[in-house]
């Protein structure tokens, strides 16, 4: 993997005008001594015209795959959090920056440090989210260790409290809110799914994409596993459910998002073929198939809207070229 650079959009001026420096064009240019030519501003160590959206450094990292970056709105910023993986310098760690609307970037907290992750394995999936007090949940998903004689993946959840704003240098408290991992069914050994979040009013659900072989039908069970857990990551009482979904999938199918509406939960499975997966208010399971590739995008009424991405070459993957625009769908629930 190449050196990656986080940049984020935030519009602002930090520093102030001047006119000894000889006229710009269009292009910006640094500013690191805070002064511009007349008509710019310094925004973020760049002149720029006022209000130019100009990116800010948030990390450099060795190493950095796109589904590990997360952005969590907090109350007078956004958390961003990625991880570090175990053959790194740094090692197995999830790590966290606050950036404010003023573009400051906060000092590096590190959100869990204890898991580990086998090197020579494929690296962890995670997934955070914020509780209603501040904190941040955290999920991580795993392939089983060096010498584990089980095929089963590793999932954990871990709460962190954060330092006050301002404060992030005094560090983070964090700690599993599971006795043990949980070992997740699988048919392929080491196969691990993505966990999902998703947090609604006095309950916070987990959910991850196990699967199965069923001897009798002779084929594989693809179910999503659902955990109920309180707003401290602890599981409730009641036991997990798992709930059927299409059969013959892949055996790392991922749980790519969830929503709450009005009538029911969505959890959309799958990166390549996707579908989602209603639960009505009534408990009653309803799935639903997605055009190819489609991301979730949000919840409206009794109607779940997802993209379809611009027109895939080649072998058409994920990662590959693209022709044309995105379109924007939708999958309905009609109340019966």
């Amino acid at each position: 993997m190449r050196s990656l650079v986080f940049r984020a959009v935030f519009v602002g001026s930090l520093g102030v005008s001047g006119c000894a420096a000889p006229e710009l064009g269009e292009i910006p240019a640094r500013c690191s001594d805070g002064t511009c030519p007349e008509g710019y501003d310094c925004i973020h160590g760049v002149c720029a015209r006022p209000g130019t959206p100009i990116p800010i450094t948030v990390a450099s990292l060795s190493q950095l795959k796109g589904h590990d970056l997360r952005v969590i709105p907090q109350a007078a910023s956004a958390l961003v959090t990625w991880q570090t993986y175990a053959y790194s310098q740094e090692g197995q760690r999830f790590t966290g920056v606050r950036v404010r609307p003023d573009g400051s970037v906060s000092q590096p907290m590190e959100l869990v440090s204890s898991f580990v992750a086998d090197a020579e394995s494929n690296e962890p999936y995670y997934d955070v989210a914020a509780t209603p007090d501040g904190d941040v949940l955290l999920a991580v998903s795993a392939a089983p260790l060096l010498g584990d004689l089980s095929p089963m993946p590793r999932l954990i959840t871990y709460r962190a409290t954060l330092p006050p704003e301002g404060q992030e240098g005094s560090g983070v408290q964090f700690g599993a809110a599971w006795p043990e991992e949980r070992r997740m069914p699988t048919i392929g050994f080491g196969a691990v799914s993505k966990p999902k979040f998703l947090v609604r009013e006095g309950l916070v659900q987990l959910g991850y994409f196990q699967t199965r072989s069923d001897e009798v039908l002779e084929q594989t069970i693809g179910e999503l596993f659902v955990i109920n857990l309180n707003e401290n990551g602890e599981p409730l009482a009641s036991e997990p459910v798992a709930y059927p979904a299409r059969a013959d999938l892949p055996v790392a199918v991922s749980v790519e998002a969830a929503f709450s509406g009005s009538t029911g939960t969505w959890w959309v499975l799958d990166s390549e073929r996707p579908s989602a997966l209603l639960f009505t208010n009534e408990g009653i399971p309803i799935e639903k198939g997605l055009l190819r590739l489609a991301v979730g995008g949000t919840v409206q009424g009794s109607s779940l809207l997802y993209i379809k991405p611009s027109a895939r070459a080649g072998d058409k993957l994920p990662s590959g070229p693209v022709a044309g625009g995105a379109a924007l769908h939708r999958a309905d629930h009609v109340l019966g």
